[in-house]
């Protein structure tokens, strides 16, 4: 039994730059060879409760360990505060 584990990436990007921010996530994600992943869901942006804009990135993160495998079921958000500049651009 394993327990969820939450880490957070400290990050801003500029709102021009979300679309290729996600696009190279995704492409980095799919070029390594000691792990895939596999189930890439994109979260169309939502506006939460608080009134920040919310777009997620679903994905199971799997690794293959001689004659075991491990998969994690992973989510990057993107957040936009209401009290900062940038936007969240999304298709």
């Amino acid at each position: 039994v394993y327990q969820a584990r939450e880490m957070s990436m400290p990050l801003k990007v500029a709102s021009g730059e979300i679309l290729n921010f996600v696009s190279f996530f995704l492409d980095k994600l799919k070029s390594r060879a000691t792990y895939r992943v596999e189930n890439i869901e994109e979260i169309p942006e939502i506006e939460n409760v608080k009134g920040e804009l919310v777009k997620r990135i679903n994905f199971d993160y799997v690794i293959s360990i001689p004659g075991r495998e491990r998969r994690m079921k992973s989510s990057l958000f993107l957040i936009k505060s209401p009290d900062e500049e940038t936007i969240i651009e999304s298709d």
